[in-house]
């Protein structure tokens, strides 16, 4: 704000200085409306991004997040370090020699202030906070005593140097808005989450556009372009008090190593308690009533004194810039799959988002990426699809729930509704089949046998029926379940292009109901819905619950003490068939 946006402005002109804030405040709303909604769904945890991602998407993309957010968040504190060290210098050339010495001190104040407390770490912010506010006040009145609107009418237009243009200034302004998620990554500490995230996101995302907006206006009808281009600290003249100015970008720096400072050993301590890599567990601890993250955050003191250290981070500074940018795309992508899935567990409070905002959001921070240095983009993409497939083939398992069976079970539904508006045709037949084998050890010839028959392209279930009522029969459902799927595996009835999926079919028919429970090896899903009282021919079924695939309606019910198995075909057979004591498919036995 203090010493590159002069030159956006010098450079794209104020009409392209206003389109590039408003454009990039476009984008951070957009993500800012997700990150409202979906942190209002649910009880939000520590971790901030991390957590969120990690509980929609599943826990491979929440691990590649949880990974390359944290070391983003890390070294953005040596650069922020740096950024300080060189105003420091700048304005106190003497001092210039000992460059690494005074970024070393800095980093271990701000590494002190965070290991105390956030509670600490907050108050020392509104006083920072103070010197902001101080700082643009003198800018302010400055630059209303100096507006020309000679001047204003000349810096309307670009005037690009060589090698420069509308990308390259929006590239080079948009970092200045990537730190939407410094009230997320507090997410742990504050009392109501999904309140304070929404309102304090979206409060600073309007007052940071008011303030970039008005700087773009002032700074266009108070000096040259060729003085905005050329002078860093233009700023700093046109203040009334120069040196709130330099203390101002003091502040600015110092704020935000703070925020990433704060913000790293919490999404690393929520990351670690996940156990999603076991040798990060260490860092799972807290410290104090308040559970602080202080293991996690002397490793990221150690990894930020590492690099300044190094000296120059000029050179992963973009890869950075990338990582903040995909954990925002993905933010916005797990707002869109759980809206766009209907999941019924997807119920935020937030109600100013829908699917089509996390979309265009998710769409956004992919094009900036690509805008900003698409060989960092490209490369940042590989980095997360790398570690994505190496927590999947750990075969990692999550102890929440995720998106991806709801994803699975509304593609299912989608085609299966597609499939009962298609005409039916002989050529597309595949065989339907239920086997009742019992715990299949029993008769493990009638799934063998029906597996042939299905031969990898059709539905083959394996049913055992038990008796009694539903609630005091619980575990017995849960021991066949468990033969049935050790049947499967052992005999590898999944086996060419067909997968297992155990699913179970109850009907409450009388007091005593009959209580089916059905595993089934399947090269498709089923659909579970009542039949209409036409199609109940056995008498009275209060409660029969039905099979559905396609036109086909399977039943179990009882009738005078014995088990039948019904498939009704309406439109195709003038009659249905059923059996006593058997098992029936649509044309297979």
């Amino acid at each position: 704000m203090f010493l590159r946006f002069g030159q956006v402005v010098g450079q794209a002109g104020v009409l392209y200085a206003i389109l590039i804030v408003m454009a990039s405040k476009t984008i951070t709303t957009l993500t800012t409306l997700s990150l409202s909604a979906i942190a209002s769904n649910t009880r939000v945890k520590g971790g901030g991004a991390y957590y969120l991602i990690s509980r929609s998407l599943g826990v491979e993309f929440g691990g590649a997040i949880g990974v390359v957010f944290y070391l983003a968040q890390a070294i953005s504190v040596a650069m922020y370090v740096i950024g300080f060290t060189e105003a420091f210098v700048g304005t106190f050339a003497d001092w210039k020699a000992h460059f690494v010495a005074i970024a070393t001190v800095i980093n271990v104040l701000t590494f002190v202030c965070v290991y105390v407390g956030a509670g600490w770490t907050i108050k020392v912010q509104y006083f920072i906070l103070a010197i902001l506010g101080a700082s643009l006040a003198s800018f302010y009145l400055g630059a209303f005593s100096s507006f020309d609107l000679g001047i204003m009418r000349e810096n309307l237009v670009p005037h690009y140097d060589a090698g420069n243009s509308l990308f390259t200034m929006f590239a080079l302004f948009f970092p200045a808005v990537t730190g939407i998620m410094a009230g997320a990554n507090m997410s742990g500490d504050l009392k109501n989450p999904s309140r304070s995230i929404p309102k304090g996101t979206l409060g600073a995302v309007i007052v940071t556009a008011a303030i970039y907006l008005s700087l773009a206006l002032l700074l266009g009808g108070t000096r040259s372009h060729e003085e905005l281009i050329s002078n860093n600290l233009i700023m700093k003249e046109i203040s009334v008090w120069p040196m709130l100015i330099t203390a101002g970008v003091f502040a600015a720096t110092l704020s935000s190593a703070l925020g990433s400072m704060m913000g790293a050993p919490r999404i690393l301590q929520a990351f670690a308690r996940d156990e999603i890599f076991q040798r990060l567990s260490f860092f799972g601890a807290g410290s104090g009533a308040s559970r602080e993250p202080r293991r996690a955050t002397v490793l990221t003191f150690v990894i930020a004194q590492i690099c300044i250290l190094l000296g120059d981070l000029d050179a992963i500074a973009p890869i950075i810039t990338m990582f903040f940018m995909i954990t925002y795309g993905l933010l916005n992508l797990a707002t869109f799959y759980e809206a766009i899935t209907k999941n019924p567990s997807y119920r935020p409070t937030f109600r100013y988002c829908n699917w089509s905002v996390s979309l265009a959001g998710s769409i956004g921070c992919l094009a900036v990426m690509f805008l900003i240095n698409w060989i960092w983009a490209s490369a940042s993409i590989f980095v997360i699809g790398g570690l994505y497939w190496f927590i999947h083939f750990r075969e990692v398992e999550s102890r929440w729930g995720d998106l991806h069976s709801g994803m699975v079970f509304e593609r299912a539904r989608k085609s299966l509704l597609k499939l009962e508006e298609e005409d039916y045709h002989p050529k597309n037949w595949r065989p339907t089949i239920l086997a009742l084998s019992g715990t299949a050890w029993n008769r493990p010839h009638l799934a063998i046998y029906g597996h042939w028959l299905t031969s990898g392209h059709g539905i083959l279930s394996i049913a055992h029926i038990v008796t009694g009522d539903i609630e005091e029969h619980a575990e017995r459902r849960e021991k066949f379940e468990k033969t049935l799927r050790a049947f499967i595996a052992k005999e590898e009835l999944w086996f060419r292009n067909t997968f297992p999926m155990v699913s179970r079919l109850w009907c409450n028919v009388t007091a005593s109901a009959v209580c089916g429970r059905t595993p089934y090896c399947s090269a498709g899903p089923m659909i579970r819905r009542r039949l209409t009282p036409s199609e109940q021919r056995f008498g009275s079924f209060p409660d029969s619950v039905a099979v559905s695939l396609r036109s086909d309606f399977l039943t179990i019910g009882t009738k005078t003490g014995r088990n039948l198995i019904r498939w009704v075909m309406p439109g195709k057979f003038p009659t249905a068939r059923s059996m006593s004591g058997g098992a029936a498919g649509g044309t297979a036995r």
